[in-house]
């Protein structure tokens, strides 16, 4: 579970100007998902490549909201 700060929204990673959580950490944290499920398939020096991403947002979520990435 991640609760979003000010460090987490589009106006601090400067892919917009409202501060609410920005798609770059969005996708960051689905890519660290990523990685934890795949680490029981994965051998030493293994690791996950993504070669595409695809997200729809459903609604904003404020600094202090929650989002759980599974």
């Amino acid at each position: 579970m991640h609760r979003v700060t000010d460090a987490d929204t589009a106006r601090a990673l400067g892919s917009g100007e409202v501060p609410v959580l920005g798609t770059p950490r969005l996708i960051a944290w689905l890519e660290a998902a990523t990685v934890r499920a795949a680490a029981p398939f994965t051998g030493p020096g293994e690791t996950t490549v993504g070669t595409a991403v695809r997200v729809r947002h459903l609604r904003a979520t404020h600094v202090g909201g929650r989002v759980e990435v599974t």
